[in-house]
């Protein structure tokens, strides 16, 4: 099995810890997964909830009505998150 040194984390991993790329050396990325994912999802989750609270406060009164309809029409799943088994049956 052949072992790839990490350009971002500094440690030799196997190339299955790598994301497939043609033009990398060995086919794989240049970083493992593990730091691609740090690298473009962390930025990405903070920035997306920047974005939604921006939005949900532009648009609260949607929102409001949103959920008051949705309580309207789902009564019977008001207290799901206190007793799942309730609706699935698990107990």
């Amino acid at each position: 099995m052949a072992i790839k040194k990490c350009t971002g984390c500094g440690i030799e991993k196997s190339l299955s810890k790598f994301y497939n790329q043609k033009k990398g050396r060995f086919g794989v990325t240049s970083k493992c997964k593990d730091c691609t994912k740090i690298l473009y999802e962390e930025p990405k989750r903070e920035e997306r909830a920047k974005r939604f609270k921006i939005y949900y406060l532009e648009n609260k009164e949607k929102f409001k009505l949103q959920s008051i309809a949705w309580r309207r029409d789902n009564k019977d799943m008001k207290n799901i998150g206190r007793n799942p088994c309730r609706f699935n049956g698990c107990g």
